[in-house]
């Protein structure tokens, strides 16, 4: 399928960010409504307004987000096929994650989009009126719906019905390979078919989050803070835990041991040179380190910790190693990599799964631990905020895969408020900036966190163990 080109008014915010989220905008939108849009650390592009352009539109695009570390992109309605074919034109740049928010790369479709029946007859009938209409269909909620109309737009119709005309012309998007990391659906979308969307993602290895009560638009802030790691937080709250981690950390201890104890029969003959990402207090690298005594031992981490514990001959980097590890390591230099515990907190731990096996040497194996779903399912189920954890299941491809495990571990605290104090003293309520809604959580968790029979409360984590070697050709 050629490729088509077409461009979009923009608008970058920048504050000078290593990072940025690009937002694609649905059809017939302008900026106004989404002017707010933010995440601690990110620069953020708005793309609108979307119509046929010439052959180096996407180049132009190009050269306004090339030298980001890392881009996250949230796309809306028919933002979602825009986005498809720019991720595809520019698939060399930095995607870290990419969010769908009630729309489908194949926009008109009779099973997986909007039916073709039902544009041929918004498009016969548009009008100033049919658009008004439209956008109050928008909303399952009035209040929402009033918060949306005190934004004018700065549309004129004549280019809302050129936009409208350019998706009817635009083949929907059909690729073997997905582009889309999560979608989320309004179980009450008048626009896009919920079971249309669900019908489209089914298989393609993107995750589904139905927001049943919501309609064709979702608080696009909500999505923001609740798929997006904000990474500023996660340096800030484990630096600040670093001196409690360790006498607080006994499941992630658990899971470090089990972790060494799977990898250490997997070992290469040579390890001179070994890389541990997310080393925090050293919890794992004093399991390896004696015993390896590499050449080279590298250490990162994204928070300031203290390094006089971690062995002599070592050197530690404070980086973002989800963006930074192909700076820090050449293919094929290194004979082992290390995580323990960290790879829940990248915004796409399957493409550096990709890139640490590249810096592998004939014979080295990737060794690590994260969590996944059902991972403190208690606090969730609670509190309604959760990480969105990593999905392995797409991983087998990369390597020899030589162990592949998941258990569920239950760690047991005396009562609701040692869990508490457990969540704070390990960094891992690193979700939210609020302090006042993180002081309203706690509390809620005190009091509904459900008792043992004992009087006892349990926080329960799914660990899993994947160890990969690089074949000896």
């Amino acid at each position: 399928m050629r490729m088509p080109v077409f461009q979009a008014d923009t608008r970058l915010t920048s504050h000078g960010n290593g990072r940025l989220l690009m937002v694609f905008l649905g059809w017939g939108m302008s900026p106004e409504p989404f002017l707010s849009l933010s995440k601690p650390g990110y620069d953020v592009m708005l793309l609108w307004n979307f119509r046929p352009a010439g052959d180096d539109s996407f180049d132009r695009l190009r050269r306004m987000i090339d030298g980001y570390s890392e881009i996250v992109v949230v796309a809306w309605s028919f933002g979602v096929v825009a986005a498809s074919y720019v991720l595809d034109a520019l698939s060399g740049l930095p995607f870290t994650r990419t969010i769908a928010v009630n729309g489908t790369p194949r926009h008109i479709d009779r099973r997986m989009g909007i039916p073709p029946a039902v544009f041929a007859l918004t498009l016969r009938g548009l009008s100033p009126a049919a658009v008004a209409k439209f956008n109050v269909r928008l909303f399952a909620e009035e209040k929402d719906r009033k918060w949306f109309e005190s934004y004018p737009l700065s549309r004129d119709f004549e280019s809302v019905k050129a936009e409208l005309y350019f998706f009817g012309t635009l083949l929907p998007y059909n690729s073997s390979e997905n582009r889309w990391n999560f979608a989320v659906v309004g179980g009450k979308d008048a626009i896009f078919p919920p079971a249309n969307q669900s019908a489209c993602w089914e298989g393609s290895g993107c995750k589904v989050t139905l927001f049943p009560e919501s309609g064709h638009y979702i608080d696009m802030q909500k999505v923001i803070d609740d798929f997006v790691v904000d990474k500023e937080l996660v340096a800030n709250r484990f630096g600040t835990a670093m001196e409690t981690y360790r006498e607080s950390a006994g499941a992630q201890r658990e899971v470090a041991r089990r972790l060494w104890n799977f990898a250490e029969p997997f070992l290469p003959g040579r390890t001179d040179t070994v890389v541990e990402v997310g080393v925090g207090d050293g919890l794992f690298t004093e399991l390896y380190a004696d015993r390896l005594r590499p050449k080279e031992l590298l250490l990162l981490d994204i928070a300031e910790v203290g390094t006089s514990s971690f062995p002599a001959k070592s050197r530690f980097v404070r980086c973002d190693a989800e963006t930074e590890f192909s700076q820090l390591c050449t293919d094929a230099s290194v004979d082992a990599v290390f995580s323990s515990s960290t790879l829940q907190w990248f915004n796409s731990p399957e493409v550096f799964v990709a890139r640490t096996y590249r810096a592998l040497r004939p014979g080295g194996i990737l060794a690590f631990s994260f969590y996944g779903d059902g991972t403190y399912r208690e606090v969730a189920e609670i509190t309604g905020v959760s990480l969105k954890y990593p999905d392995p299941s797409g991983w087998k491809h990369v390597g020899e895969i030589l162990l592949f495990e998941k258990e569920t571990v239950e760690a047991r605290f005396a009562d609701a408020s040692a869990a508490v104090r457990h969540i704070s003293r390990t960094g891992v309520n690193a979700l939210r900036r609020n302090p006042s809604t993180a002081v309203a959580a706690g509390r809620k968790l005190i009091r509904d966190l459900p008792k043992n029979a004992d009087g006892s409360v349990s926080l329960t984590y799914v660990p899993y163990y994947l160890i990969i070697r690089k074949p000896i050709i």
